[in-house]
């Protein structure tokens, strides 16, 4: 997801679960060239200057304990740990994408794993610029550059 005031658990399910399935595909497919995943350069927006290396979350952000806690029935009792679980984060947005970085960086040292962290995503082909919308010239740039 890319809406940053989701409910944690549903944005766990997209950002990691996902990413987890994708890891999974990868492992299964013969001659795998490369896995790029996209996060976001807010990733780590905790750190005042952020560098393009791995940054160990620590033992409270162990993928294993996320894993549990979309196992956990009850979006109201998930809700009511978002504020402890975004500890220094400002929304479940950079926290998931910052736990899916932790769990590929532990767990998908088997694959030759590239992290890709843009701070903004432009048009695609099939959602060509439209220049009356915000941002518009960022989007035409990028498209017309390739």
């Amino acid at each position: 997801t890319i809406r940053f005031d989701e409910h944690i658990k549903f944005s766990l399910q997209l950002n990691l679960g996902g990413t987890v399935k994708m890891v999974e595909l990868a492992r299964r497919t013969k001659n795998l060239i490369s896995f790029v995943h996209v996060s976001t350069a807010y990733a780590n927006c905790n750190i005042a200057d952020i560098e393009e290396v791995y940054y160990e979350m620590g033992d409270m952000y162990s993928p294993s304990n996320y894993f549990d806690l979309l196992r956990m029935d009850g979006r109201r009792r998930v809700s009511s740990m978002t504020e402890t679980l975004l500890k220094d984060r400002p929304n479940t947005y950079c926290l998931t994408k910052a736990i899916t970085e932790e769990y590929l960086f532990k767990e998908a040292k088997d694959l030759p794993l590239g992290v890709f962290r843009p701070s903004i995503i432009g048009a695609s082909w099939r959602n060509q610029p439209r220049l009356d919308r915000q941002f518009q010239w960022t989007k035409w740039t990028l498209y017309r550059c390739g």
